[in-house]
């Protein structure tokens, strides 16, 4: 775990051939630490990249809470804004909250062009950003 001068951590995780769903024990790890931040979840096989939102960035009601909404929106349009959001895809709902996760690529859409972005270019950019 990568500990950012703005307070937030990373995690960047190459997945490894027979690794199921590895963010859920990654986001868990931030989570347990007190932590909050992201964990990047590159899949090699597959070229496709997966961003989490994880952690804990304050107790709402006694409950864990993840990267602070405003850090995470910002996050995710730092990415758009570098790569284009044909690149990069968030699933907004209706109310206007954002998904925990921003995918580069699926399994079902190969067609996406690959991200360039390397681990340090995630965590300056993650870095960047101040509440």
């Amino acid at each position: 775990m990568r500990k950012l001068s703005n307070g937030t951590c990373m995690i960047y995780y190459e997945l490894q051939e027979g690794d199921m769903l590895p963010h859920r024990a990654l986001t868990a790890k931030m989570k347990n630490a007190g932590k909050s931040g992201i964990v990047v979840v590159y899949d090699p096989f597959r070229q496709i990249t997966a961003i989490f939102r994880a952690g804990v960035s304050s107790l709402k009601g006694g409950v864990p809470s993840p990267l602070s909404d405003n850090r995470w929106q910002a996050f995710v349009k730092a990415l758009q804004t570098r790569e284009g959001t044909d690149r990069w895809y968030a699933i907004v709902q209706e109310d206007g909250t954002m998904s925990n996760f921003v995918l580069n690529g699926t399994s079902y859409f190969v067609g996406v062009p690959m991200t360039d972005l390397i681990e340090e270019d995630y965590a300056n950019i993650l870095e960047a950003i101040r509440d």
